[in-house]
């Protein structure tokens, strides 16, 4: 009741399903938002209005966030409304999730089993900073690919984790022994063109996927997402270099979605587009 239009763009990371949506409203607006699974959503941005969750739709909570960021974690089946007042526009992320799945995935991250507990309309400002790091992946993926989501996944999977008093244990900074380090790095490089994912990478090493991503970026003072995309735009470099290759090729060789998706992240990292780059080293 009340809204008039929706956007929704899905992505997945680590058995997470992050839905991404615009609202359109009008007036008074109610919505259903019971998930058969463990879910969390964000309320992003509230323009023009107010809104929350709510347990029945008919009963305020009074709008206690007064137009802030906020968020609402529920279990599955819990009744649970998104309901607004006067507000014509929304921005949101959902996060939904199988809670044994996610242990059996991040049970290291989390120190032992995890169960969440149910908390409507919170704010909470790292949060909600990582789920608008997500949105923005939902909305436009970007050079890091799998291995970049992963990490904010396991991030925000963590941080919620220590709402409740669980020891998610952070271990102090250590880095990577030389031979795993050499291990996942000569990986990387060679799969310069192809989808890595943060999980296959920690499994190389023995490590859980914070833990290696601590690790990775204590040696190597880069995380592995940066890492692997200052590898492929190098890999580009030598390939405009040989000369033998179109831009567009170039850019499907070391993994980018199309030309444009790799002038952009070779602009950001070099400073100037592929063509300029190539034209200034030319005999």
């Amino acid at each position: 009741m009340g809204v008039r239009a929706r956007t929704s763009r899905v992505r997945e990371w680590n058995g997470v399903r992050a839905d991404a949506m615009d609202w359109h409203c009008a007036g008074v607006s109610r919505f259903d938002l019971t998930s058969p699974t463990y879910r969390i959503g964000f309320v992003l941005e509230q323009s023009g209005g107010l809104c929350e969750t709510r347990t029945n739709p008919a009963t305020s909570r009074g709008y206690a966030t007064g137009g802030r960021r906020f968020l609402t974690l529920t279990p599955p089946g819990m009744p649970i409304w998104a309901c607004s007042e006067g507000i014509p526009y929304t921005r949101s992320l959902s996060l939904a999730f199988d809670v044994g799945v996610l242990n059996q995935r991040l049970g290291a991250d989390l120190n032992g089993r995890v169960q969440f507990a149910p908390r409507l309309n919170f704010e909470h400002e790292r949060l909600c900073t990582l789920a608008e790091m997500l949105a923005t992946e939902c909305r436009m993926p970007g050079a890091y690919g799998e291995l970049y989501g992963e990490a904010l996944i396991t991030a925000l999977v963590v941080e919620i984790a220590r709402l409740d008093g669980s020891d998610a244990h952070v271990p102090r900074k250590q880095a990577l022994a030389p031979r795993h380090l050499r291990l996942v790095t000569d990986y990387m490089e060679a799969q310069v063109g192809g989808r890595i994912t943060l999980s296959e990478l920690a499994n190389m090493t023995g490590l859980s996927q914070s833990h290696f991503s601590r690790a990775f970026k204590e040696s190597t003072g880069v995380p592995p997402y940066r890492w692997h995309l200052n590898t492929r735009i190098k890999r580009a470099q030598e390939l405009l270099l040989a000369g033998r290759l179109p831009i567009a090729q170039v850019a499907a060789a070391t993994g980018f979605a199309d030309q444009a998706h790799f002038t952009r992240e070779f602009v950001k990292v070099t400073g100037a587009s592929p063509a300029a780059w190539q034209r200034d080293r030319r005999c």
